[in-house]
């Protein structure tokens, strides 16, 4: 595992060896107030096909690194993707990973695990309270009031729920959420159904469906700036209309149908979006 540093914005680099084991960095976090503290996660490789999650940590600014969580790290498998912690409270880390959550309040030394097999692709802290605590997975959102003791899944109208990066504005307390060829979702945090769009779209758009390939079901998502007519088709690859998924009026704003291919046969489809002058059109996969 290496890790390069750059003190003169990249003009030069410096390169630090943490360890010759075959292993991989994915994630680096350094000390909010102290920068001889570093922290790099990933995970390094056990035997063919085993993978465990690892976590370095130098002290003295990359000179040595050692080795934290070993214990708890080597029944757990996957990788330390994502690192993170509280400004005001720095000893107390959050390490997500393929398999879960990871909590240290002892700056690496010990760690437990309150989420188990949920994908944790990324993490955001409340800078004005460290209790608030938001999570995002392959499988939606959770938040925690309380430092990661308990947890609630924050998913209301959240279509797409593979999440691949959250943001958190303090101020107006609107938590956002990015997702995997779903946009962008924001939360009025402390509203229980206040996921919405972004922004009102400026232009019709038509977003790739999710999951694809698929089998049986998949969610097609698309944008329009306008209260319009909207049709939404499916073809085979002769150009057929086999489907009818939406005919009907809509406001602006972001919206989703949910496709039922239980049906079809496997194969490639196309799916079309109609509205005033606009046609739309994308490719799927279903996979039986």
């Amino acid at each position: 595992m290496v890790l390069r540093k750059s003190t003169n914005d990249g003009a030069s680099w410096t390169q630090y060896i943490l360890t010759t084991d075959e292993s991989y960095a994915y994630s680096v976090l350094p000390h909010p107030t102290n920068d001889a503290i570093i922290y790099v996660g990933g995970y390094s490789r056990q035997s063919p096909g085993s993978y465990r999650p690892v976590i370095y940590k130098t002290t003295d600014r990359g000179v040595t690194w050692t080795k934290v969580g070993s214990s708890i790290f080597a029944q757990s498998w996957g990788q330390v993707q994502v690192l993170e912690c509280a400004n005001s409270n720095p000893s107390k880390l959050y390490a997500g990973s393929a398999a879960g959550l990871y909590i240290s309040t002892d700056a690496g030394s010990s760690w437990s695990q309150p989420l188990w097999n949920f994908n944790v692709t990324c993490i955001v802290i409340d800078p004005t309270n460290e209790n608030n605590v938001f999570v995002g997975t392959s499988s939606g959102v959770k938040a925690s009031t309380d430092g990661g003791k308990t947890w609630t899944d924050i998913n209301e109208n959240l279509v797409i729920q593979s999440v691949e990066s959250l943001d958190y504005d303090a101020v107006n307390k609107v938590l956002y959420a990015g997702t995997k060829y779903g946009g962008v979702f924001r939360r009025s945090v402390g509203t229980a159904n206040a996921v919405e769009q972004d922004v009102v779209p400026t232009r019709i758009e038509l977003y790739q469906n999710y999951p694809n390939p698929f089998n049986p079901k998949t969610v097609i998502r698309f944008a329009v700036p306008e209260q319009s007519s909207y049709r939404l088709t499916v073809h085979n690859l002769l150009g057929e209309e086999v489907a009818v998924l939406l005919d009907a009026t809509l406001p602006a704003g972001l919206h989703s149908v949910q496709f039922d291919a239980q049906d079809f046969s496997s194969g490639t489809y196309f799916y079309r979006l109609l509205g005033g002058a606009s046609i739309l059109t994308r490719k799927m996969t279903i996979i039986k």
